[in-house]
C-alpha cells in the first residue's frame, strides 16, 4: 500500500461527501443489484462493515423512494464460513423471479493462485430484507481454460421468452477481456451460450481496455445495444456500442464510461428510462489516512443515446430535488479581473455553465477549498488535443483527468456538482468525469469561473441540501 502524503490527513468529516450514498462508516465500493420494487428503489453495495479498507466483501443495502435520500439497512449478506462465499461476497445482481426476489453474485473461496470465484444465488423476502443462500450453490462454475485470470460479477435477466440470461465477467492475460454469456429456465441450471464479447487490447487503439473485465452491465435502445465493462485494478470503465443477435455482440464503436474516478457501474431499467450508479473510488494514497470511511456512491445518472451513436449521460432528474437555494441564475461577463465566485460556504454546490466554442481557450473555472487556500482543481478546454482537462496538481499532487470532447461550433455545456472531496461533471451529455479532492485545508467549497479575455457565459448554480441524504442503519 502506497504510503499517505505528509501532512493529508484532514479531519475525518472535512472531506466526507454529504449527497452521496455511503454506509455510516467504513469501506464501500461496486454497487450491486439496483431494483425497483413497489415503489420503492433497492440499492445494495460491496462493503466491509468492519474497517475502511478493503477486505472479504459483504452486501450493504439501502433503499429510497427518490433515488437521492436513502435508508440503510442491515447488511443483505455476509461471507459464511463453509460455504462457497466464505471469502467474499462479490458482485452481482438482484431479479424479480416467480419466486420472488433473488441475489445473483458472485462467491469467493480462496485467496491469491488458490481463489476460486462461482455464481452464487440467495433468496429474499418480498421487503428484500432478509436473505437465505441456495442451498445448492454454486450454480456455475467456469469450464476449464475459461476466465483464467476472473469468472465474476454476474449481470442477469430475463427474455421475452421466460428464459434467464447471465453475464460474467472474465479475461486471459494473453488474449484480453472477454464476457461469457450462459442462459437458464430457472437460475438454478445454466448452459453455455456464446462469448458476447472479447477483443484483445489491439482492437481499440487508443482506448485502455485491460486484460479481465468486471462488473458486465447490458443496455439497449431499441436495436441498439451498449455493454459496459470494468477494467480489473480499477483501470477504468468502457462501453461498447453496436447490434446483438442474441448471442454476440458487434460493436462498431467504443469510449469510456467515465474518464475519472468512478468504477463499476451498475444499471436498473425502470420504465422507459436507465439509471446508472457507480462507485467514487478513493485515491490510493488517500484510502489509509486515518478516515473512519473510503468510497461513495455517485449520485444517479440517466444514462441516453446521444449523437453518433454513443451512449450519452446526465444527472437523474431526481437529483434537482436536492436544490436548496439559487446562488446565480442568468447571462453574466466574466473575465481575468472579474472572475465570477460562487462561494459554498461549506455546502455542496451544483452548477450549470453553457460556454460558446469560440471562447473555450480562454476559459476556465476552478472548485477550490476556499478561495484563499490555493488548493483547487483547475478545470479547462485543451482545444490542441480536444480535451476537457481536470488539473489537480495543486490538490495532493493528483495525476491531471482528460477526457475526449470534440467540439466544433456551438456551445461546452457544463454541469458539475461538488460535495467535499467529490467532484461529478458532465459535459455536453457525452463524457464524464468523476474526480475526488483532498485539500489539506478543506474550509469550505467555492466554484471560481474566470478568463483570460472577456466571456459571456449562461449560468445557473444552487446551494444544495445535504440533510438526511443518509439515514437508517448507523446513523
Amino acid at each position: 500500500m502506497t504510503e499517505p502524503i505528509p501532512g493529508s490527513v484532514v479531519p475525518d468529516t472535512a472531506l466526507r461527501p454529504s449527497l452521496h450514498l455511503m454506509p455510516a462508516k467504513n469501506w464501500m465500493n461496486d454497487p450491486n443489484g439496483p431494483i425497483l420494487v413497489d415503489g420503492v428503489y433497492h440499492l445494495f453495495f460491496q462493503h466491509n462493515p468492519d474497517a475502511a479498507v478493503w477486505s472479504r466483501p459483504a452486501w450493504g443495502h439501502a433503499s429510497s423512494t427518490d433515488l437521492v435520500h436513502w435508508t440503510h439497512h442491515p447488511n443483505a449478506i455476509e461471507p459464511a464460513a463453509g460455504t462457497p462465499d466464505e471469502d467474499g461476497c462479490f458482485s452481482g445482481s438482484v431479479v424479480l423471479s416467480d419466486d420472488g426476489p433473488v441475489m445473483i453474485y458472485t462467491g469467493v473461496r480462496g485467496q491469491g493462485s488458490g481463489r476460486i470465484e462461482t455464481t452464487c444465488l440467495a433468496f429474499g423476502d418480498p421487503s428484500l430484507q432478509t436473505w437465505t443462500r441456495y442451498p445448492g450453490n454454486p450454480v456455475l462454475v467456469p469450464g476449464e481454460g475459461v476466465g483464467a485470470d476472473g469468472f465474476r460479477d454476474p449481470f442477469v435477466w430475463r427474455e421475452r421468452d421466460g428464459s434467464w440470461h447471465q453475464l460474467v465477467g472474465a479475461g486471459d492475460a494473453d488474449e484480453g477481456g472477454s464476457i461469457l454469456h450462459y442462459r437458464s429456465s430457472d437460475l438454478r441450471e445454466w448452459e453455455f451460450a456464446s462469448v458476447l464479447y472479447g477483443q484483445s487490447s489491439d482492437d481499440w487503439p487508443g482506448l485502455r481496455t485491460g486484460h479481465v473485465w468486471e462488473c458486465p452491465q447490458l443496455l439497449s435502445f431499441g436495436d441498439e445495444f451498449f455493454l459496459i465493462v470494468s477494467i480489473y485494478r480499477n483501470a477504468g470503465t468502457v462501453w461498447f456500442g453496436g447490434g446483438f443477435d442474441g448471442q454476440v455482440l458487434t460493436p462498431t464503436r467504443a469510449a469510456p464510461f467515465d474518464w475519472g474516478d468512478l468504477f463499476a457501474p451498475a444499471i436498473l431499467r425502470d420504465g422507459d428510462r436507465w439509471i446508472a450508479f457507480g462507485w467514487c473510488m478513493e485515491d490510493p494514497v488517500h484510502v489509509e489516512d486515518g478516515r473512519s470511511w473510503s468510497g461513495a456512491m455517485s449520485l444517479p445518472r440517466e444514462l441516453v443515446r446521444a449523437p453518433g451513436g454513443m451512449l450519452g449521460q446526465r444527472f437523474a432528474a431526481e437529483v434537482s430535488a436536492l436544490r436548496a437555494e439559487p446562488l446565480i441564475d442568468g447571462r453574466r461577463t466574466i473575465d481575468e479581473q472579474t472572475p465570477l465566485l460562487i462561494p459554498g460556504d461549506g455546502s455542496a454546490i451544483e452548477v450549470s455553465l453553457s460556454v460558446p466554442a469560440d471562447a473555450l481557450s480562454h476559459f476556465w473555472l476552478e472548485v477550490a477549498s476556499a478561495p484563499t487556500a490555493n488548493q483547487g482543481a483547475a478545470i479547462f478546454y485543451d482545444a490542441a488535443r480536444g480535451q476537457l482537462v481536470i488539473d489537480r496538481a495543486r490538490v495532493g499532487d493528483l495525476a491531471p483527468l482528460r477526457a475526449d470532447l470534440n467540439i466544433e461550433g456551438g456551445w461546452l455545456r457544463l454541469h458539475v456538482i461538488v460535495d467535499a472531496s467529490v467532484i461529478e461533471l458532465i459535459a455536453n451529455e457525452t463524457c464524464a468525469i468523476t474526480s475526488r479532492l483532498y485539500p489539506t485545508d478543506p474550509v469550505g467549497t467555492a466554484v471560481v469561473i474566470g478568463g483570460s479575455k472577456p466571456i459571456e457565459v449562461d449560468i445557473s448554480a444552487w446551494r444544495l441540501n445535504q440533510e438526511n441524504v443518509n439515514s437508517g442503519v448507523g446513523y
